[in-house]
Parts: structure tokens; C-alpha cells; sequence
């Protein structure tokens, strides 16, 4: 259980994170209840307890009854599925929506331009490289009958773990790095 709550936490946060970036260049002003509530209780809230639910509903249920089997009793489970979908595609929708309008509205502004296209093309890597991960470890046909219940977080050597989470650590320190205060004087005051 910890483990699920740890990794689809990191994943949640680093989806917040996504949509806090793409809106937040076109607005200065982030008030917590108008600007993060809502991508929190609309967005990715929902995706954070389906993504809890879904990889403990089948451990637990097991456990509860040893015959239990998700394949045999697949009304409830294609409901989670469902719901986990409709949110997912939510999401999706909401975070193009943002890079559009965020291309569209800052393509003049040379800094911000810069900021966007380097996120854009960091985000992209890192959605490329895990979906590529995910099809070799699981295969293509694992999203249309097992889904998330049946993904292990077991690993058949040290090279998909550390693949995985050091993709996932280097992007973390590359936008460290990149937002990070600078110490360079801008038209004679130094920022800190």
C-alpha cells in the first residue's frame, strides 16, 4: 500500500506540476484557491484516488477472498476503469488546452518562448521514454486487458528500475537547475 501511495503520489504531483508550469507563464497572479484548488480537485485529484483505488482494490479484495479473480467479476473493476479513463482524458484535455493557449500567447515574448519550448520538449522526452518503458515491460496488450491491477512494481533486473526513476530524477534536476534564482546582475541589481 505504501508503495502505491508513494509512486502515484510522485506521479500526481510531477501531473500538477505540468499544469501549474503551462498555466502559470501566462499568469503572474497564484492565489491558492483560484489558481491550485481547482487543478487539484478537478484534475488530478481524481486521478490520484483512482490510481489508489485501482492499485489496491484487487490486493485487497484477495485477501478478503482468496478465490477472487478481477477477470471473473468485471463489473466492478470496468467501472473503476471507466472512471479512471474519464478522468485521465480530462486531464489530457485540460493540459493541451493550456499548451495551446500558452503557444499562442506567448510566442512573441522571447524569454518566455525560449522557457516554453525547452518545457514543452523536456516534457515530451519524458512522456516518450516512460511510454516506450511501459510497452517493453508490459506490453501493448496490458492496457486493454489488465490495465493497472496487474502491474507489478517488481523488477527483472536493477536496468528498468533505474531507467525509470533516473529518467524521472534527471528531470527533476534538470528543472531544478533550470528555475533556479540566477546571480547575475539584470539591469544593475542582482536578483536573488
Amino acid at each position: 500500500m505504501l508503495d502505491v501511495l508513494c509512486q502515484t503520489t510522485f506521479l500526481s504531483t510531477l501531473l500538477l506540476f505540468w499544469l501549474c508550469m503551462y498555466h502559470g507563464l501566462r499568469q503572474n497572479e497564484r492565489k491558492l484557491l483560484i489558481f491550485y484548488v481547482p487543478k487539484v480537485l478537478l484534475t488530478v485529484g481524481p486521478l490520484w484516488f483512482m490510481s489508489i483505488v485501482l492499485g489496491t482494490w484487487q490486493h485487497l479484495t484477495q485477501v478478503e477472498d482468496p478465490t477472487f479473480s478481477y477477470k471473473v467479476d468485471t463489473e466492478d473493476y470496468h467501472i473503476l476503469k471507466v472512471t479512471f479513463s474519464f478522468f485521465l482524458i480530462v486531464y489530457l484535455t485540460y493540459l493541451v488546452y493550456l499548451i495551446l493557449r500558452a503557444y499562442t500567447d506567448l510566442r512573441s515574448m522571447p524569454f518566455f518562448d525560449a522557457r516554453l519550448k525547452f518545457l514543452t520538449l523536456l516534457m515530451c522526452i519524458v512522456l516518450g521514454l516512460s511510454s516506450s518503458l511501459f510497452l517493453v515491460n508490459y506490453g501493448i496488450g496490458s492496457l486493454e486487458q489488465v490495465f493497472i491491477s496487474q502491474l507489478n512494481t517488481t523488477y527483472a533486473s536493477s536496468a528498468p528500475f533505474m531507467t525509470c526513476y533516473g529518467l524521472l530524477n534527471f528531470y527533476l534536476y534538470t528543472m531544478a537547475y533550470v528555475y533556479s534564482p540566477t546571480q547575475k546582475n539584470v539591469f544593475g541589481k542582482l536578483i536573488r
